[in-house]
């Protein structure tokens, strides 16, 4: 049974009131891997004759990753971690947000599925979950290079919390807020501060062993089940067999040997990282899977002249259900942007915010809605890019008039904070000095400072999100 589908990370940009929430540059989207009603078909005797649902069409997966998509720049805090120059994107199951899990039935069933007397019969326990395989990997376009995963390789009964993030560089100051100042200087500009974005991760594996079978792209972990047929059994006198009276009324297969993980819930966690350069282009189709294999035990109980014999008798293999998303990161997206994201807000007009218009060049004030044409990004070089194209710049035009044009070391498009007004260092053989200023309505432009009657503005810093 298979089920997929995909989905586009399309990110935009808005603007957040939330109260002293930090200025952290992380988009995190949620992507479901989930079906419910599901069949569990086997055998419903080992002489493969019929088959029945175990399940009763009531197994489930609910299983929420976190997407993680950030920017780092190069940095070292006071520990003296150094943050990597990079593309980052993060897939995390963690604890407290990983879904309700997978489920098969509330009970495991046990019985007799032919029964002649208590000295000779035929039993049955399932269904049970054998292995569950997890995985991530890029099916499509650009394959960026595994820098972390988790968990790793380890036996039965593995108990472990442990709290895992990545450390990223963060243009600006350390404690900005959202909605707060952005960098107005170049100092503010080059500075930067590292944080590590940490979720908590959970592992009980009881009877199930954790087989990590990743490679240099790929992420693919399984918990397989460590318990042979044989040491499922209530014990054993004999090579995998034991004996009771004739009158015995157990099973072959000691039900306490089968934790809830195996049936009722398992909630997996798991965390991959990948690394892209910073000058990487294109996109990446990552593919998202669980994989969940079930069985049923047969076994037998046969008569002797003094004792009832039981034994395993075979079982139903060889099913499975496969849940798959597929998830499409844009390396070209303004979020890998390395400046922080602000607004440019006139302080001299109500709820008017610099705009760039559609897909052309020309600049003027509009509402302040968030979206990506009006968000910005000032760099070491005083030039404030276009989030709806970071390759252009905020530039003075010949008339005066302003626009982003190619991004370029040209006076024209270099700008520097003075009084809460945005002067440029544009030069056209004056000596004027010129500042953003309301011309009429929504028409932007520069002026020369003593002319200036609309010209302050302010830089807040947004939070991007869907």
């Amino acid at each position: 049974m298979k089920k997929s589908s995909i989905f586009t990370l399309s990110l935009i940009a808005a603007s957040t009131n939330v109260l002293a929430e930090k200025y952290v540059p992380i988009v995190s989207t949620p992507v479901y891997l989930e079906s419910s009603k599901l069949t569990c078909r086997q055998w419903k005797t080992p002489d493969n004759k019929e088959i029945t649902d175990w399940c009763d069409a009531s197994a489930s997966v609910h299983v929420r990753v976190n997407v993680e998509q950030m920017r780092s720049i190069a940095s070292v805090n006071q520990a003296g971690i150094t943050t990597p120059d990079a593309k980052i994107v993060r897939f995390i199951v963690d604890e407290d947000t990983g879904g309700t899990g997978i489920h098969l039935v509330d009970e495991l069933k046990q019985g007799n599925y032919w029964f002649e007397s208590w000295a000779h019969r035929y039993t049955y326990i399932g269904p049970f979950v054998d292995s569950y395989d997890l995985w991530v990997k890029p099916v499509n376009g650009y394959k960026p290079n595994k820098i972390k995963d988790f968990p790793r390789n380890e036996n039965k009964n593995y108990e472990h919390r442990e709290a895992h993030g990545v450390s990223i560089g963060i243009n600006g100051t350390a404690g900005s807020e959202v909605g707060g100042d952005g960098p107005k200087s170049s100092s503010q500009v080059g500075g930067s501060f590292s944080i590590s974005n940490e979720k908590t991760l959970v592992f009980n594996t009881k009877e199930y062993e954790i087989v990590n079978k990743s490679s240099l792209s790929n992420f693919e972990v399984s918990f397989k089940r460590a318990l042979t047929s044989c040491e499922e059994m209530y014990t054993e006198t004999l090579k995998c067999a034991y004996w009771d009276a004739l009158w015995g009324t157990g099973f072959v297969f000691d039900k306490r040997k089968f934790s809830p993980i195996a049936y009722a819930n398992f909630k997996p966690n798991y965390e991959v990282v990948y690394e892209a350069p910073v000058s990487q282009k294109g996109r990446t189709d990552f593919e998202l899977g669980i994989r969940f294999n079930f069985k049923v035990r047969f076994g037998s109980v046969l008569p002797s002249p003094i004792w009832a014999v039981y034994s395993p008798y075979g079982e139903g293999v060889g099913s499975s259900s496969v849940i798959k998303q597929k998830v499409r990161i844009d390396w070209d997206h303004p979020l890998f942007s390395p400046e922080a994201h602000v607004s440019l807000q006139s302080l001299s007009a109500n709820n008017l915010c610099l705009d760039v218009n559609g897909n052309n060049k020309d600049v003027s004030g509009a509402k302040c809605l968030g979206g990506w044409n009006q968000i910005w990004g000032l760099d070491k070089k005083e030039r404030y890019h276009s989030r709806s194209a970071p390759d252009r710049c905020l530039a003075v035009m010949p008339d005066n008039t302003v626009a982003v044009d190619d991004c370029n070391n040209s006076l024209a498009q270099k700008w520097v904070w003075q009084n809460g007004q945005l002067t440029s260092r544009y030069a056209d053989g004056t000596n004027n000095s010129y500042v953003l200023n309301i011309i009429e309505g929504d028409k932007i432009g520069v002026v020369a400072a003593e002319k200036a009657d609309k010209s302050k503005w302010k830089p807040i810093l947004h939070k991007i999100k869907l």
